[in-house]
């Protein structure tokens, strides 16, 4: 476990995650579009206004929420002065027991 503060912090705040009564993958994705919690939340050091969530908190989530989370790096380019990654993030659904996955940039 990290010695970082907010990642205790933030790891004793989710708990097991999702609720127990979850009962279908309606509910499921119900739950996971509420809004994050603001403290998550951080200005990107590129600033111009940009928020983010740390990788750090991402991962927790994921892990705390799936348990066994397999991440898969699809694709990466160095464009300009920036580097763009794909990526194939493995769950297995809490709901249905079954693996699934979703990409993302």
């Amino acid at each position: 476990m990290s010695e970082n503060p907010e990642m205790k912090a933030l790891i004793a705040e989710i708990g097991g995650m999702l609720p127990a009564n979850m009962k279908n993958e309606l509910e499921m994705l119900k739950f996971f579009n509420y809004s994050p919690n603001p403290g998550w939340i951080k200005d990107h050091p590129a600033g111009k206004g940009m928020k983010y969530i740390p990788i750090g908190i991402i991962e927790t989530l994921l892990q705390r929420t799936f348990g066994v989370v397999r991440i898969e790096v699809k694709d990466y380019k160095h464009i300009a002065n920036s580097v763009t990654v794909c990526v194939r993030i493995h769950y297995k659904s809490p709901v249905t027991g079954e693996w699934d996955f979703q990409d993302g940039l």
